[in-house]
């Protein structure tokens, strides 16, 4: 009797340990299933919130770099047909030269007129103005001087003749008005007229 009471008692407590391992209260060793389920999740969740702010980071980077691209290629593209345009301009004014040239040496200039009032009007669409010469303060920004005299009638240096009309292109000179400038008579000038009288 005395060994199986022993036996008994050993028994009992192999058992017990089963029990227990199986009824483990959770923080009591390993973290339970109900506590994984819950923690996973919001692993993964917070993994893909990520992943998507860097796949959004990159697609707004791509289309901040597109967006310059096609800014950058507009501008170049504006550029050449200015360019391009203002060549084209700038080829024609020897003919509107001549057809100025053909009216002024013309005793019936009407049809002539015509032609050259069109061409003109098509190139003013396109921003095209004469630029004032005559009679006004001589300006190296808008004039070419191509001779000067002496004129008592001045005080300050002006446009006596225009020799070839300047233009301006949109507020940029296309080529400068070539000018005879009369300036004021100088304190020399003015004694040896005053001697020779």
């Amino acid at each position: 009797m005395g060994t199986n009471d022993e036996h008994e008692r050993h028994r009992i407590p192999v058992t017990d340990r089963r029990v227990s391992s199986t009824r483990r209260e959770p923080g009591e060793g390993e973290p339970s299933p109900v506590s994984e389920a819950t923690e996973t999740p919001d692993l993964d969740a917070a993994n893909e919130i990520e992943e998507l702010r860097e796949k959004n980071n990159q697609l707004l980077y791509q289309l901040s770099d597109q967006q310059d691209k096609l800014k950058r290629m507009t501008r170049e593209h504006t550029k050449e047909i200015a360019a391009a345009n203002k060549a084209l301009i700038a080829g024609l004014l020897p003919v509107l030269d001549n057809f100025d040239r053909a009216i002024a040496h013309t005793e019936e200039p009407s049809g002539l007129e015509i032609v050259r009032n069109e061409l003109l009007r098509v190139l003013q669409d396109e921003g095209l103005e004469e630029i004032p010469a005559e009679g006004l303060p001589f300006d190296y920004h808008v004039h070419d001087a191509m001779a000067s005299h002496e004129d008592p009638g001045v005080t300050e240096e002006v446009v006596a003749e225009v020799s070839l009309k300047g233009y301006r292109l949109k507020d940029e000179v296309l080529r400068h008005a070539k000018v005879v400038v009369a300036r004021p008579v100088s304190d020399d000038g003015s004694n040896e007229q005053q001697a020779e009288g």
